[in-house]
């Protein structure tokens, strides 16, 4: 049986803006992601039939709700496949943080069991594919390494962000769930501060005082703390790699601390 291995990057959101709310349950939002170089990997091995979903962490579930299953079930489905796959996956990108984890997984095998079942999907019929599973789905599908998306993501525009960046991630010790910080930000009808890159940023903080902590400790720094999508992980943007590696260390008590970079090309 033919087996294919794969890295699906995360994400960061360099800004988000919630628009409104849609009828189908998600928000009309503008943002720009970029993909970074933190990966989880993605074996897919043939089987003659069935989903398999295999995976050590006990964060994510392994049945059918996982994202993964669900586009291989998809794919049998719509393309009326006598076939099966075990998904094996590999996590580094940390659970429910603002990533794009979960959403990038189910992208990657989007595209894995397009070249592994030789379904010749064309990048724009991945797109519209992937939009049935999740928002920041096609994103992860397209050969954007960054892109501006709008929509509920679903629309991507080519947008250009110049300059060598390093990427300092910290991700707090809880998992915050994306439906509830939108069911969050509804309930306050969408206040927004001024300046914030992020519109839920506002309602995050209050939750949890410890976003703020780090926002302040990247303000010492003269560094703005942005939050990545419903977080909690929260970043800032470096020039210098020496700059970035002594400035990681006061983060530390935080949480976990990455220091990553913008995904060029393809992965």
């Amino acid at each position: 049986m033919q087996e294919l291995i794969f890295k699906a990057p995360a994400k960061i959101n360099l800004y988000l803006k919630v628009l409104k709310r849609r009828e189908d349950g998600y928000h009309e939002i503008e943002t720009v992601m970029q993909k970074i170089d933190l990966y989880d990997v993605i074996s897919l091995k043939e089987k003659e039939k069935g989903v398999e979903i295999l995976s050590e962490s006990k964060e994510i579930p392994v049945d059918e709700s996982n994202l993964c299953s669900q586009v291989a079930n998809l794919l049998i489905k719509e393309f009326g496949l006598k076939r099966g796959v075990q998904i094996s996956i590999q996590k580094r990108i940390p659970v429910c943080a603002g990533l794009g984890g979960g959403s990038s997984d189910a992208g990657c095998v989007f595209l894995g069991l397009n070249k592994l079942w030789n379904l010749r999907m064309t990048e724009q019929e991945l797109i519209e594919r992937a939009s049935k599973i999740g928002a920041d789905v096609p994103f992860f599908v397209s050969s954007f390494s960054i892109a501006k998306c709008r929509g509920k993501g679903e629309k991507l525009f080519p947008f250009f962000y110049t300059g060598d960046l390093f990427y300092l991630l910290v991700v707090p010790n809880f998992p915050l769930s994306s439906k509830e910080v939108y069911q969050a930000y509804d309930d306050i009808r969408g206040y927004k501060r001024k300046g914030e890159r992020n519109d839920l940023e506002r309602v995050v903080m209050e939750r949890f005082p410890l976003l703020s902590e780090i926002k302040q400790e990247f303000r010492k720094l003269k560094v703005e703390g942005v939050l990545s999508g419903s977080g909690p992980t929260m970043f800032g943007e470096f020039r210098d790699r020496k700059e970035v590696m002594e400035a990681k260390r006061k983060f530390e008590r935080f949480g976990k601390v990455y220091i990553c970079q913008p995904v060029k090309q393809d992965v």
